[in-house]
């Protein structure tokens, strides 16, 4: 409806639902990042749109918050939590235009029917799955010299054929390098200290995190436990360096955020989902902790440094 559309919206109470783990709230770089992205492409909190908040309790379900959110009777879900929230508000409002904020393979889930045509009520961004979690692999491998063993920590989940395929994916890339892989499930939370004791009873030399938004509630607990357990890791994003974990490679979610926010802007004025393609993002961000790489007794390759986006010390 193009300019019409954004009329139409304006003469009503346009609502915008974001579904987010509380955990993530409390990080100062990113609370109030969404609203500020949305008016830097038109669209002014408290003038344009209302903002409704949609947050699991400590257990990350995203269920209840999801059909809170259609309860509410919101315009668009915004889901940050990954594909559990993709997923969750799928179920709950299948009328309503959902905006993806970096999902790893939403042709692989069942999220959309492709990137250029989504057929649905989902668009968005999403981001590399496979390649993301080799590449990890590789450069902690690249920051540990000639490790023997590197190990892969993530939660139990539905997503069966896509963590199927990072495992072969992992195994085969590693492998090539003499690295052998070893693979822990979670079930919850508070199965981290156990699994982190297991990753250590292995003997591997470093530890990929997967990158589930629960994690996100636990960032200090898990880069205390790396370091106790000396064990150097790599996660997804930047918080996880600025704690105390080693290092972090993924896309970056400020500009994956800020992309989220344009397609809000194109569904205010009267876009269908169905017709926005989704966007793969293919911006990349580097950290590392330089303060645990000495405790740990590593030096940090001047590749490694060079291409960091932050160094924390």
């Amino acid at each position: 409806m193009g300019v019409a559309g954004a009329s139409l919206a304006k003469g009503r109470d346009f609502r915008v639902g974001a579904l987010v783990l509380a955990a993530t709230m409390t990080v100062p770089e990113i609370r109030g990042k969404f609203r500020e992205l949305l008016a830097q492409h038109g669209m002014v909190a408290g003038t344009d749109y209302t903002m409704v908040l949609g947050i699991p309790d400590e257990s990350g379900d995203f269920g209840p918050p999801a059909r809170q959110l259609a309860g509410d009777r919101v315009d668009v879900i915004v889901a940050m939590g990954g594909t559990p929230s993709v997923v969750a508000a799928m179920q709950a409002a299948p009328n309503i235009p959902i905006v993806m904020w970096a999902a790893p393979d939403p042709v692989g889930d069942h999220l959309v029917t492709s990137l250029a045509h989504p057929g649905g009520n989902v668009t968005g961004v999403c981001t590399f799955g496979v390649e993301l979690v080799t590449k990890r692999m590789q450069l902690l491998a690249e920051v540990l010299g000639k490790p023997t063993s590197i190990g892969y920590l993530k939660f139990e989940n539905e997503f069966v054929a896509r963590y199927a395929a990072y495992e072969r994916a992992l195994t085969e890339a590693a492998g090539k390098d003499g690295i052998r892989m070893e693979f822990v499930t979670m079930r919850d939370l508070p199965d981290v200290e156990g699994a982190f004791d297991e990753l250590r009873r292995r003997g591997v030399d470093g530890v990929v995190l997967d990158n589930p938004a629960r994690f996100m509630g636990q960032v200090k607990r898990i880069a205390s436990l790396a370091l106790d357990r000396r064990l150097p890791a790599i996660a997804d994003g930047w918080m996880f360096p600025q704690a105390g974990l080693l290092m972090s490679y993924g896309p970056d979610y400020f500009y994956a955020a800020d992309r989220a926010a344009s397609y809000v802007v194109r569904i205010w004025k009267g876009a269908q989902p169905r017709d926005l393609p989704v966007e793969l993002i293919a911006k990349f961000d580097m950290n590392v902790n330089a303060a645990t790489a000495e405790a740990l007794g590593i030096r940090l390759p001047q590749a490694v440094t060079v291409m960091a986006s932050h160094i924390y010390r």
